[in-house]
């Protein structure tokens, strides 16, 4: 599989508002099964965007190096 076909598949994408202790607002996008892949926005739009980017990234990283790519959970 390429990273494409990794990009297409079901993983679970999870979107938590952030409140620093000084009252700023952002958001953190993050993937369930792939540890480590995260990002963060300062809307849940822009988190929601950059997910995909990170993804990208991250999974071409994996298969670069050998590693193994998680499967979607059920």
């Amino acid at each position: 599989m390429n990273v494409q076909d990794y990009l297409r598949r079901p993983y679970h994408i999870e979107l938590i508002r952030d409140e620093t202790t000084n009252g700023v607002i952002g958001w953190v996008a993050s993937v369930r099964e792939l540890p480590g892949c995260l990002t963060q926005g300062q809307t849940p739009e822009e988190a929601s965007r950059r997910i995909y980017e990170v993804m990208e990234s991250w999974i071409e990283f994996q298969l670069e190096h050998g590693n193994p790519i998680p499967d979607p959970l059920g």
